[in-house]
């Protein structure tokens, strides 16, 4: 019940960067024994995941490893994102139930900041958290006005609300209705949590 709860996704080729993200979450936390990394596997080799793990040890952080739900994406486009992008949309599904909420973060970022802020901010939120989005372009097809649309890069997520409000379900059935979206599960988060999400200060995501 202390654990700051981080999420994020990644394949074999993206995991060397997902340490980095660690690494940077840690050196600048004031309670990194605190922080409990759920890394969803989208087929990290064997070297990787023990790379992780020790960079996580020096500091008392703990990092458990699970498994993706490729099966809940098969059909569905991947861009150059791979089906990894698309496991925050079933984190709900996939993170165990006493998991209430956490913090998702890709892995193509630097945390250069406490992290124990945004988590004590995430606390508060009915269903997602996000900072704006500063491209006029994914916007186009979703009837969103620029301002309201947010990046999907780092999110505060409530589990529970998730889950009680089948939002994996809600998410994935637009995905398999609209074929024309631009950022694939960015777009259908902005659909779903449309002028429903909390906004987060620019400071979390610097685009």
């Amino acid at each position: 019940s202390n654990a700051i709860n981080i999420v994020a996704s990644c394949d074999n080729n993206y995991a060397p960067y997902i340490g980095i993200v660690l690494q940077s979450i840690l050196s600048n936390c004031s309670q990194p024994e605190r922080i409990q990394l759920y890394l969803i596997d989208n087929g990290i080799s064997e070297e990787n995941i023990h790379l992780i793990h020790q960079t996580a040890l020096p500091f008392g952080a703990n990092v458990k490893f699970v498994k993706a739900r490729k099966d809940l994406f098969e059909g569905l486009p991947t861009k150059r994102y791979g089906v990894a992008t698309y496991q925050r949309l079933a984190l709900a599904d996939i993170l165990p139930t006493h998991v209430k909420r956490v913090i998702y973060l890709d892995s193509d970022i630097i945390v250069l900041h406490d992290i124990h802020e945004l988590w004590r901010e995430v606390q508060s939120i009915e269903g997602i958290a996000a900072v704006e989005n500063f491209s006029a372009r994914p916007t186009n097809t979703l009837a969103i006005d620029r301002a309201g649309y947010f990046n999907a890069g780092i999110l505060g997520i409530n589990l529970d609300f998730w889950r009680t409000h089948d939002i994996k379900n809600k998410l994935i059935g637009f995905l398999r209705s609209d074929a024309h979206i631009i950022h694939l599960d960015q777009c259908a988060l902005n659909h779903v949590f449309k002028a429903r999400w909390h906004r987060l200060d620019l400071k979390w995501n610097v685009q």
